[in-house]
C-alpha cells in the first residue's frame, strides 16, 4: 500500500509529511505517533514531537531537501551518487566513519537556505572536482546588519584522499554589499592528504567569523607546480588555529581580511607548518579589488605558530608571514621558525633572519612585534622550545 503524503501550511510555512508504519513524519524533523490512517495531518502535527536519529542511505541522501531539526546517520557503505541537498536547518549528517564517497564528480551540492548544518564523519576518495560546494551563493546579499546569509555550516571528521577542493563557496564584496556571506563556518578534525593538484583545500569567498581548527593536511599540491595559492583561502574574518600542514605547496592560510559590521579580527595561532615547496605559511592582505569595493578594515593577530623548512624551491621569500596593506593593525608575537630563506639582492639567504616577516606589498600598522625567534636548524629551534614552552606552537616539540 502506498503511504499517504502531502503537505500542510503552518505559520505561512510549507511542511511536507509522509505516513509511515509507525506514524507520520514531517519535514521539519517532527513525528506524530500513533497515526490512524484517517487522521488529519494538521491535528497530528499539533501533537508531533522531534524525531530521534534517522538512518538513511545514498538514495535518500542524494535528494535530501526541506528538512528542519533532524539528525541523520548514514548507512555504512560506498556512496557513488552525488547528493543534491537544499533548504536544511538544524540538521546533522554523520557517516560515523563508515561511509566513503567515490562519486565521479562532486559528493555534495548545497542550494537554497542552509543554516546550522553539520556534515561529516565520512571519507572521500578520488573526487577531483569540488567535493562539497555551496551553489548559487551570490543570491545571498548582506549589508550594514541587514540581509541574507548562510549560517553555521560545519564540516567535521572528514578524511579526503586524492581529491580536489574539499569545500568551495563563491562570495564577493561588491560596492559594500557582501554577496554569498557564510556566518560561523567551521571546519575541524578533518584530514586532507595525497592530493596532487587541488590548489586549495577550502575556498571561502565571503565569511564572517570562520573557525578553521584541528585539521591535518599532508602531501597536498605535490604534482605540477601550482600558481600562487593558499590551502585555506579565506576572505573575511575569523580564526585559524591548531592546524598541522606538512609536505605541501601553498600558504597554510591566505587571509584576505575585512569586516562586515564592527571592526573584526583575524587570528592565526598555534599552527604548525613544515616543508613547503613554495611560499610562506601565512598571508594577510587587502587586495586592490577589495579596497575599491568599500571594504571595512579588520585587525590581525599572528602568534604562537611554529614554522620550518619553507619554500624549498628557493625562488621566493619563505618567511613566516607575508604582509600587505590591510588598513588595520597587526599584533605579531611568540612565533618560532627555522630553516627559512629570504631573497636579498638576488641572493638566497638562510641565516641572519630576524622577525620572519616578508613585507610583500606595504604593511598594516604593527602595534606589537615581540618574542619572535628564528633558528638556523630544527634541532636548535626544538632545544629552545623545550626550555621556553611559551614560544611557538604546542603541536610539535
Amino acid at each position: 500500500m502506498t503511504p499517504r503524503k502531502s503537505y500542510i501550511i503552518v505559520n505561512r510555512k510549507r511542511i511536507n509529511w509522509i505516513e509511515t508504519a509507525k506514524g507520520m513524519d514531517f519535514s521539519d524533523g517532527k513525528s506524530a505517533i500513533p497515526t490512524p490512517g484517517n487522521i488529519d495531518p494538521k491535528l497530528a502535527y499539533a501533537s508531533a514531537i522531534p524525531s530521534k536519529v534517522k538512518v538513511i542511505g545514498n538514495a535518500e541522501l542524494k535528494v535530501l531537501r526541506d528538512v528542519e531539526n533532524q539528525d541523520f546517520e548514514l548507512k555504512p557503505g560506498i556512496y557513488t551518487d552525488r547528493c543534491d541537498i537544499a533548504n536544511l536547518k538544524n540538521v546533522s549528517i554523520n557517516g560515523l566513519g563508515k561511509v566513503e564517497f567515490q562519486t565521479k564528480q562532486r559528493a555534495f551540492e548545497m542550494k537554497g537556505d542552509i543554516s546550522h548544518l553539520s556534515l561529516g564523519g565520512f571519507y572521500t576518495k578520488n573526487i577531483q572536482d569540488y567535493q562539497i560546494v555551496l551553489q548559487e551563493a551570490w543570491l545571498k546579499k548582506y549589508k550594514d546588519g541587514a540581509g541574507d546569509f548562510f549560517d553555521g555550516i560545519r564540516l567535521f571528521d572528514i578524511v579526503s584522499d586524492n581529491g580536489g577542493v574539499l569545500f568551495h563557496s563563491n562570495g564577493a564584496l561588491n560596492k559594500g554589499v557582501h554577496e554569498g556571506m557564510i556566518n560561523n563556518f567551521e571546519m575541524s578534525g578533518c584530514t586532507v592528504k595525497n592530493s596532487a593538484n587541488p590548489g586549495m583545500v577550502v575556498y571561502l569567498g565571503n565569511a564572517r567569523n570562520y573557525s578553521l581548527h584541528d585539521n591535518i593536511i599532508d602531501k597536498v599540491n605535490t604534482g605540477e607546480t601550482i600558481t600562487d595559492n593558499g590551502l585555506f583561502m579565506a576572505n573575511g574574518n575569523g580564526k585559524c588555529f591548531n592546524n598541522k600542514v606538512t609536505n605541501h605547496q601553498g600558504r597554510l592560510i591566505r587571509a584576505w581580511l575585512f569586516s562586515h559590521d564592527d571592526t573584526a579580527l583575524v587570528e592565526i595561532m598555534n599552527n604548525y607548518a613544515y616543508n613547503s615547496y613554495k611560499y610562506s605559511p601565512f598571508e594577510i592582505q587587502v587586495t586592490p579589488d577589495m579596497a575599491n569595493n568599500n571594504y571595512k578594515p579588520a585587525n590581525a593577530k599572528v602568534y604562537n605558530n611554529t614554522v620550518g623548512k619553507m619554500n624549498t624551491s628557493k625562488d621566493w621569500d619563505g618567511m613566516l608571514l607575508d604582509v600587505y596593506n590591510t588598513g588595520g593593525t597587526l599584533e605579531y608575537y611568540n612565533n618560532l621558525g627555522f630553516e627559512m630563506n629570504r631573497i636579498e639582492q638576488g641572493r638566497n639567504v638562510t641565516t641572519g633572519i630576524t622577525d620572519m616577516i616578508n613585507f610583500a606589498g606595504g604593511s598594516p600598522k604593527i602595534i606589537r612585534n615581540e618574542g619572535n625567534r628564528y633558528f638556523d636548524t630544527y634541532e636548535q629551534a626544538m632545544t629552545f622550545k623545550k626550555a621556553n614552552p611559551q614560544y611557538g606552537s604546542d603541536l610539535v616539540l
